[in-house]
């Protein structure tokens, strides 16, 4: 069993499919996960892909306004919890009331108006319970007298206010179940900054989720045997600077799945079940606050600015159910096809819309790509780029030959599995 490191610091040691390789680039080398030998210069890459886009329109969508960032946390907030929206109804409503009635005590016990004993100018209390009556009774007026048909006039006039203002909440309402359903269906932005981002669904990318929902159990276990166990980590969070230094942004930031493969509702289901299953406290992990989940096309640019791929820290590309199909479908001519139009799409992304202002090539500096790939590609290969360190930015990940070498190493070393899974895994204290 892996222990906790003496300094009480993650390393950024994985475990799972491609989890490794996301948090650890030198486990690629290890294991001989087919990373090309020489990558791109970051320099060369975005020069290539602006002379690419120069006779382009600027692409728009990447600015995030005040009210993208509101809706953004309103659908978390849904998402995670149903009943939210009557809950903010209910405060809505208790707020206007409360400061209506405020108001009308105020304007009441004005001078010039409580000469007249208006109801509501002694309190602030009778302000409060006015608006409450004339809201949920439409209150009472005795002071029409029965002569000329003045009572069926006021009368006549209630009722068409009534259906006017029927009317009113049938737009209203119309407004807010198309909002509900764009909620539902994942299409709006993601206000995200140095998050992980997961393109595609595959076989492998629930137990990628569990992985990272390990780490992130892991580091906050870790902040909060600093305090005795005291307080939870919600808490302890809100003082960032009290916190453990992360070695990887897995273990902090929130996660972001998009596919066009499965509908929201559908991988909240499988996420929910997968979760539960591995003991994912919800309370530390919650799908809708820090798995958030999007429907979109990941080889579409304007899909991968809607989920922020450029200000990501860690992206994950699973393609492969995509890239089986048109093997099939080409007999075997196009082999990761889908994996390379994603990744290519993805140059276009970071490099049009910088992360930072700096010189040079404006990347994420602990930007990391993890491109799962079921066969080796020389086209993959010549998409790869590097940081303008020299650091590899793109990490092809051949798993038939990391598979291959793995089940041959382990059946030549009894027990050798076991060891692996157990340093690979964060189901336990992680190093």
């Amino acid at each position: 069993m892996t222990e906790i490191a003496p300094n009480a610091r993650l390393e950024p040691e994985c475990s799972g499919d491609l989890v490794p390789a996301v948090c650890d680039p030198d486990l690629q080398e290890k294991f001989g996960t087919g990373m090309p030998d020489r990558h791109q210069d970051a320099i060369v890459a975005k020069k290539e892909v602006l002379r690419s886009a120069r006779d382009l329109p600027r692409n728009m969508t990447a600015r995030m306004s005040r009210l993208d960032r509101l809706g953004y946390k309103l659908e978390n907030r849904i998402a995670a919890n149903p009943n939210y929206p009557f809950k903010l109804v209910v405060i809505f409503t208790s707020v206007v009331l409360v400061l209506v009635g405020l108001l009308y005590h105020y304007l009441a016990a004005r001078p010039s108006v409580a000469q007249f004993d208006v109801f509501g100018s002694n309190s602030w209390a009778d302000g409060i319970y006015l608006a409450l009556s004339l809201v949920i009774a439409a209150g009472v007026d005795d002071s029409v007298p029965d002569k000329m048909g003045l009572r069926f006039l006021y009368v006549s006039l209630i009722i068409f206010g009534l259906v006017i203002f029927a009317v009113v909440v049938g737009f209203i309402t119309k407004q807010i179940d198309d909002f509900l359903v764009t909620i539902a269906e994942g299409h709006t932005k993601v206000a995200e900054d140095k998050h992980t981002l997961i393109l595609g669904w595959n076989d492998a990318t629930l137990r990628a989720v569990v992985q990272i929902c390990f780490l992130r159990r892991q580091y906050q276990q870790t902040n909060e045997r600093r305090f005795l166990n005291m307080f939870p980590f919600q808490w302890i969070k809100r003082f960032k600077f009290l916190l453990e230094t992360p070695s990887t942004s897995l273990a902090v930031s929130n996660v972001v799945l998009m596919t066009n493969q499965l509908s929201k509702a559908e991988m909240h289901e499988q996420l929910e079940q997968i979760l539960a299953e591995r003991g994912i406290d919800p309370r530390r992990t919650r799908i809708g606050r820090d798995i958030i989940c999007r429907v979109g096309d990941p080889t579409n640019v304007n899909d991968l600015i809607r989920v922020g791929a450029h200000k990501a820290s860690a992206i994950l590309i699973m393609m492969s159910k995509m890239d089986q199909v048109e093997e099939e479908e080409s007999d075997g001519t196009i082999q990761n096809g889908a994996t390379l139009r994603v990744l290519l799409a993805l140059r276009h992304v970071l490099f049009t819309n910088s992360y930072t202002s700096a010189k040079g090539t404006g990347l994420n500096p602990d930007l990391r790509i993890v491109v799962q790939m079921s066969n080796p590609s020389e086209y993959v290969d010549a998409a790869c780029f590097a940081h303008d360190n020299g650091s590899p930015a793109v990490i092809p990940v051949d798993l038939t030959k990391f598979s291959n070498a793995l089940m041959f190493n382990c059946a030549a070393q009894p027990g050798l599995s076991a060891i692996l899974l157990d340093l690979l895994d964060f189901e336990g204290p992680a190093i």
